[in-house]
């Protein structure tokens, strides 16, 4: 799957999830890519309890996330956006 080309058939043939049933998440631990300090590059893999969904939320089951630019310049501590960056602070989206 490494050289798939973007927007072939192919690879939208392999980027398809199909959810069968229902895994309960409720109690369990995820893994998270956490900024935990102010300083740059200070990050963490750490293990976290799965949050439980709000009302009007759903809680799914990732099998993988990225970061985009804005998490890199948050990780540089060069990000200049309007809020203050929250620490600790999980990464990616």
């Amino acid at each position: 799957m490494g050289d798939l080309k973007r927007g072939s058939e192919e690879a939208a043939e392999n980027s398809l999830v199909v959810v069968e049933g229902f895994c309960n998440l409720q109690g369990g631990f995820m893994k998270a890519i956490v900024k935990v300090k102010e300083e740059a590059g200070a990050m963490e893999v750490k293990e976290l309890p799965v949050p439980k969904p709000g009302r009007g939320e759903v809680l799914v089951q990732m099998k993988a996330a990225g970061i985009c630019y804005s998490d890199v310049m948050i990780l540089a501590n060069k990000y200049k956006g309007r809020v203050p960056v929250p620490i600790p602070l999980i990464m990616g989206h």
